[in-house]
């Protein structure tokens, strides 16, 4: 498997997993996704092509939550994770 997109900011981590709109993760994506949120990282999974549904992984590879957002929405949330992870935690 391969990631689909990484930032990296002050030692912190966004990891983000791109899928069409009824794409599925593979069990590897899975078992790597979830050792990452373990160790501390963030993991998104954001399905479809505009307006995309995009929510965080949680510690067992589930999304804990979706939203509906358009593309220029997901770049404002990930400019805000990247301005958070300036912050110390």
């Amino acid at each position: 498997m391969d990631i689909d997109f990484a930032l990296e900011r002050n030692g912190r981590f966004l990891f983000v997993e791109f899928k069409p709109k009824d794409g599925r993760l593979s069990v590897g994506a899975r078992i790597l996704y979830k050792e990452l949120v373990r160790q501390g990282h963030d993991v998104w999974l954001v399905q479809g092509e505009g307006p995309v549904v995009a929510g965080p992984m949680d510690r067992n590879g589930n999304v804990t939550f979706s939203a509906e957002m358009t593309l220029e929405e997901l770049a404002k949330r990930t400019r805000m994770w990247f301005d958070g992870a300036g912050e110390e935690r």
